[in-house]
């Protein structure tokens, strides 16, 4: 990352830190064959592979779309949102945005079972929103690159 990261890289960083990289197709804790960085979809089926530049696309194309629900954010709280959007939905993201959900909702499989690795995840995207509500409307700098990094190495270790 350069010294002044944009949400987008911010964004990947966090995501790839979460969903791992799985080159061959899997089923996810819900049963989805899923591939990539989390990457989902029909095309997704047992037996299926792919290479790093594919699934970087993947994360590239599925993120695109949540970068326009938090336009206008600070880095850090848009690369949590985008973050967790990835991981839930739009529509999941579009409800916390509109404040019908909050993010620490959204901590349990399809079976109702809590998952450590959601706690995880919301309890990090939720710091990175508190930080850059702190630092206000500027410009985010060397402090938030070393935050993001420090958390990913030291606060997370989920797999």
């Amino acid at each position: 990352m350069n010294p002044s990261p944009t949400v987008e890289e911010v964004a990947a960083a966090l995501i790839r830190v979460f969903e791992g990289l799985r080159l061959t197709a899997y089923r996810d804790s819900g049963g989805v064959w899923t591939i990539g960085y989390g990457h989902t979809g029909p095309e997704v089926q047992e037996g299926l592979t792919i290479t790093l530049v594919q699934a970087q696309a993947h994360l590239k194309e599925d993120s695109s779309k949540l970068f326009a629900a938090v336009e206008g954010y600070n880095i850090l709280t848009a690369a949590a949102l985008v973050s967790f959007g990835y991981n839930c939905g739009l529509g999941a993201l579009e409800r916390v945005l509109m404040g019908h959900s909050h993010i620490t909702d959204f901590i349990h499989d399809k079976h109702g079972n809590e998952l450590a690795g959601l706690v995880s995840r919301r309890a990090l995207e939720e710091i990175l929103i508190s930080l850059d509500s702190m630092e206000g409307r500027q410009e985010q700098g060397v402090r938030s690159t070393i935050v993001v990094f420090w958390v990913c190495t030291n606060f997370i270790k989920v797999r």
